[in-house]
């Protein structure tokens, strides 16, 4: 079985990055330990203007980027 990290509504930092918005893992170990780095990433150096909701889905993680209230 095949994971998957997937990341919707990019914005300009994400952009900027060159952050991939699609990655396909072996194990949900991995996409996982992926998933969680990269919203780590994204919290420490992106512009604060937005959050990072990540969601465990069946076979995959969402990263939904969206605007800080």
């Amino acid at each position: 079985m095949r994971y998957r990290v997937e990341v919707k509504n990019s914005c300009r930092c994400f952009i900027r990055k060159g952050m991939s918005e699609n990655e396909i893992f072996d194990s949900e170990a991995e996409a996982k330990e992926y998933a969680e780095n990269m919203v780590e990433e994204m919290h420490k150096t992106f512009c604060k203007k937005h959050d990072f909701n990540l969601t465990k889905l069946p076979f995959s993680y969402l990263i939904t980027i969206v605007p800080r209230i």
